[in-house]
């Protein structure tokens, strides 16, 4: 009888074992997120003041990192301006691309803009 409760034994070692070692091929969704982003852009001013924007997917919609002084401020898209060119904002800056699709107008909540290109 112990011949057939060892026999039973190593079978379920050796598949626990099988089926522990087996590999994953699925992305990690940290890694997931992470290729969602494209590469930081810097942008200046016309007085030399630069920023620093990195587009991403967030949930089904592009957003953009900006960082400014150090300080980065997350923006979600808002639609489009007048012009049709998209919108990014948050309660203090807005983002509007200009029609180049890479260089645009940070528009602060006081109301002050600056151009980056």
């Amino acid at each position: 009888m112990k011949v057939f409760n060892t026999k039973y034994g190593i079978i379920i070692l050796i598949l626990l074992l099988l089926c522990c070692n087996k590999n994953e091929n699925t992305i990690p969704k940290e890694d997931t997120e992470t290729n969602l982003e494209q590469k930081p852009e810097i942008l200046s001013n016309s007085s030399g003041k630069k920023i620093i924007l990195i587009y991403f997917a967030k949930e089904n919609e592009v957003a953009v990192k900006i960082k400014i002084n150090n300080k980065i401020q997350e923006l979600t898209a808002k639609g489009t301006n007048s012009k049709g060119e998209p919108v990014f904002s948050n309660n203090e800056i807005i983002w509007e691309l200009m029609d180049d699709g890479r260089s645009g107008k940070l528009t602060s909540k006081e109301g002050k803009t600056i151009i980056y290109k």
